[in-house]
């Protein structure tokens, strides 16, 4: 971005570690790209507990290196099973029921989801095994795709966590964000969902290689395909989709 890149690399990180919302809308709307900045202002927003940490300026993958428009082909339900792309997200198929479990990812949508916390080392790039993160997402057509609505509610249930009173319909859910151990999915409430059927769940990543990049993209938003709806405190049916096809 010209503004920072015509000074010296210091003064650049020094007026980054201060902007404000403010700076950063103002910057926007003379056409400069602020993803970068946006990453460092929502990490420096964040609780200085181990789980959001993000320490330094990491080699993550940077917002203006994903486009999810380029997943726009594979929305559409049903899929064809003989698609590049409904084979790599497939894999192998289990020995029993395979038909059923093939017929359930061509029907699968993908949806949009946002990073709530999830481990420091997490947004720089790694070979770590079954690490957890806790995202929020939408299944409703208005909202799964949102990702002005994404960020807006991750910022919310971050507030809440730090509320001495959390609203009735949001205590359950805000309960174990607070509990580093727990693993979830609960519906979101009112109080936090804007009107979205929405979800906020706990997601172990099986290999961190299988990230963008070995690591979270800088603006916390990963696609996912949701194998099946989610239930209440039931294991979330994410499948992980190639970031070959998001990625430019």
């Amino acid at each position: 971005m010209g503004l920072f890149h015509s000074k010296a690399g210091s003064l650049q990180e020094s007026w980054e570690k201060f902007l404000s919302e403010e700076d950063i809308v103002a910057l926007e709307r003379q056409g400069c790209d602020m993803s970068e900045q946006r990453a460092i202002l929502y990490a420096q927003s964040l609780p200085s507990n181990r789980l959001f940490q993000r320490k330094g300026k990491t080699k993550d993958v940077s917002f203006s290196h994903i486009n999810l428009e380029r997943l726009d082909p594979y929305k559409k339900t049903p899929r064809s099973m003989e698609s590049n792309f409904f084979r790599d997200i497939s894999g192998n198929p289990p020995i029993f029921g395979k038909e059923r479990w093939l017929r359930q990812l061509a029907e699968a949508p993908i949806v949009y989801a946002a990073v709530v916390q999830a481990d420091s080392s997490f947004w720089e790039p790694g070979s770590r095994h079954y690490y957890p993160a806790v995202f929020v997402f939408a299944t409703d057509k208005r909202h799964c795709y949102d990702l002005h609505w994404l960020r807006e509610t991750v910022d919310r249930i971050i507030e809440m966590k730090n509320f001495d009173r959390v609203p009735i319909d949001c205590q359950e859910l805000i309960e174990n964000i607070r509990d580093d151990m727990s693993e979830f999915c609960f519906p979101l409430g009112n109080s936090l969902s804007d009107g979205a059927d929405a979800w906020c769940a706990t997601y172990k990543f099986a290999k961190q290689s299988l990230l963008p990049g070995k690591c979270l993209p800088s603006n916390g938003v990963l696609p996912f395909l949701l194998e099946k709806p989610p239930r209440y405190n039931r294991l979330v049916q994410f499948k992980m989709i190639p970031s070959i096809y998001y990625m430019e």
